[in-house]
């Protein structure tokens, strides 16, 4: 996301989009060279369009309008939100102590991480709150979602169409009310890239075909830790004392969450 520099926010969803609905079609032929199955237009489809939709909608806009930094950290406390409506509204996951704590462990590397600067100083950024509420209502999507795909079945397949008709909407929205630029070279390696983070999704898809949920689960845990590591690395980040307590706040309750939620069965996702 860093790397698409100028892009605009819809236009940057459309195209990379669509290039994942490309890597789906060359990843299904080489594995069974056939068409892939049209996916039935039911409840499950529409949760799944909607949840990632809008989950995208919010995470690309979030890092136009705020330091990808604190974006990046602010998105993975889905986790902790997955836990929080799972244990609140939909009875698969247990709040207990041990919750609680990294619950309140997250809220404060939240709370510090919005309201220190780079430079230490106790403040809030006028220019990029929106950014930050857009980061945490993605992550609040995300963990509606997840959870909601526990309740319904979403059709097998239906990843091609879901970012295809994502891509549509979104290419819809960006002729509308955005201002179309041609990308220069970096910017297309940086669409080309956020594209290939979307095939997260179709291994998800297929992991779960395959009934090998518990490495992805592993792999997953680190994901926060390496995406947080490879954009100082990117922006050559001069990091404070403070966010570095904040950020770790962040990651280990996310991490630690998301573990005790992987020790207990899968139900079906996308």
């Amino acid at each position: 996301m860093v790397l698409t520099g100028n892009v605009p926010a819809f236009m940057t969803l459309a195209v990379s989009s669509l290039l994942t609905c490309f890597y789906y079609v060359a990843i299904h032929f080489l594995w069974r060279p056939v068409i892939p199955a049209v996916a039935r237009l039911n409840t499950g489809f529409w949760v799944s369009f909607v949840g990632i939709f809008g989950y995208f909608c919010c995470y690309v806009l979030s890092f136009k309008l705020a330091p990808a930094l604190h974006v990046n950290l602010l998105n993975y406390l889905w986790p902790v939100f997955t836990a929080l409506l799972g244990g609140l509204f939909f009875r698969v996951a247990r709040l207990d102590r041990v919750f609680w704590f990294w619950l309140m462990t997250a809220f404060i590397g939240c709370v510090g991480l919005l309201t220190f600067s780079h430079t230490g100083e106790f403040t809030v950024s006028e220019n990029a709150h929106w950014g930050y509420l857009l980061a945490l209502m993605a992550a609040l999507i995300w963990a509606l979602y997840n959870n909601l795909t526990r309740l319904i079945q979403a059709p097998r397949g239906g990843l091609f169409y879901v970012f295809g008709l994502m891509g549509l909407c979104a290419g819809i929205i960006s002729i509308v009310f955005e201002s179309p630029i041609i990308p220069d070279s970096r910017e297309w390696f940086g669409l080309v890239g956020f594209s290939v983070v979307n095939l997260g999704y179709i291994a998800w898809e297929a992991a779960l075909k395959s009934r090998h949920i518990k490495p992805v689960l592993g792999l997953a845990y680190l994901i926060p830790v390496f995406s947080t590591a490879i954009l100082i690395v990117f922006l050559g980040a001069s990091l404070t004392r403070a966010f570095i307590v904040f950020a770790l706040l962040i990651l280990v309750s996310s991490v630690m969450i998301n573990r005790r939620n992987a020790r207990k069965p899968i139900q079906q996702s996308v």
